[in-house]
């Protein structure tokens, strides 16, 4: 699809979803990434910059930069901002714990504080929780839990990372967002591809031969140029991620 009509699509589903429930408008957890960065500006277009507010949660390891772009792109679009510090509310959280969580569990904490306040947000404002991740990171189970995946719409959740970087520029977004390595801010020096340990590139391919194409690893890792135990890695992921897909599993009990 092109990156045309991607637009129209996108800002069609942000007004319609806004309609549909009587909300003011939308708030946006704006962390100064591309996917965000993309959101925020989709979100002005489609509805104007008076129904859109800018959520920036300052706190480690958000890297200073990425805090000054992100007020700068609000700036530049004339949307309200609000910001909110998260370390204390995360290292009281820490504290309070019988049990040292680790790094990727702490990382986990910061995701679902965001959230916690962007809804408080959102509550207050009327408005609903704009989403950023994308279908990379979905397939990937690559999100938080009830963290940074929980929202109320998503619009680029179709959309893979590398179609988020195409859409990115042809809606004009600055070159210092398409060009920044993404990270989850969950932890100091984390990056998503170094985590993951291959490009997102390399992702896309893979996800696109496994999932959408239906292809066996073994056809996949003939079809692409990628080592086989990438393409396990990612297979793994997509395989192990399914619950975090599919919501809460109930019981379906038979009754008399």
């Amino acid at each position: 699809m092109e990156s045309e009509q991607v637009q129209r699509e996108t800002q069609k589903f942000i007004r319609e979803k806004v309609d549909e429930a009587d909300a003011e408008g939308l708030v946006v957890g704006l962390s100064g990434g591309i996917d965000s960065a993309t959101c925020l500006k989709l979100a002005v277009s489609a509805l104007g910059s008076e129904k859109v507010l800018a959520l920036i949660m300052p706190g480690e390891p958000s890297r200073k930069k990425n805090i000054e772009d992100a007020r700068g792109l609000a700036e530049s679009l004339s949307v309200k901002r609000t910001e909110i510090e998260i370390d204390e509310t995360v290292e009281s959280f820490r504290e309070s714990l019988s049990f040292e969580p680790g790094k990727e569990g702490l990382g986990n904490v910061r995701a679902r504080t965001r959230m916690v306040y962007t809804y408080a947000l959102a509550n207050k404002e009327n408005l609903l929780v704009l989403g950023t991740g994308n279908r990379t990171e979905f397939l990937l189970g690559y999100f938080t839990k009830y963290g940074d995946a929980a929202t109320d719409i998503a619009p680029l959740l179709d959309l893979y990372k590398t179609e988020v970087r195409q859409l990115a520029k042809h809606i004009g977004l600055d070159r210092k967002f398409i060009d920044k390595k993404p990270t989850a801010g969950l932890w100091k020096g984390q990056t998503d591809e170094d985590e993951i340990g291959t490009s997102y590139e390399t992702m896309d391919r893979i996800l696109e031969a496994l999932v959408d194409e239906e292809k066996s690893m073994e056809k996949a890792s003939q079809y692409l140029e990628a080592e086989k135990d990438v393409i396990k890695r990612i297979d793994d992921m997509y395989r192990n991620s399914e619950h975090k897909r599919e919501g809460v599993q109930g019981l379906e009990l038979e009754k008399d």
